[in-house]
């Protein structure tokens, strides 16, 4: 799976409010991500990508696309998640 779902694509860009004209335009390009998980706020999505051997765990801004590293180390880490309060 090189982008995420289209429905994880709709959802972002509209809990970003922005008003989709043409086709949506994914959030992650490269990689392989699995797993996507929104805050509670909508404002960023978690998600698990393979680099190299193992998955490691990156956030994307919804708005802006900037994409950042959450988790990374040896072996697998995976199924991001939030607590309702959007701390953690």
């Amino acid at each position: 799976m090189k982008l995420l779902s289209l429905t994880v694509i709709l959802t972002a860009t509209a809990a970003a409010g922005i008003s989709a004209v043409g086709p949506p335009e994914p959030l992650v390009t490269e990689g392989a991500p699995a797993y996507p998980a929104f805050t509670p706020d909508g404002v960023k999505l978690a998600f698990a990508m393979k680099t190299g051997a193992d998955y490691d765990i990156y956030v994307v801004e919804v708005a802006t696309g900037k994409t950042e590293p959450l988790v990374t180390g040896p072996g697998d880490q995976l199924y991001p998640n939030f607590y309702p309060d959007g701390n953690n």
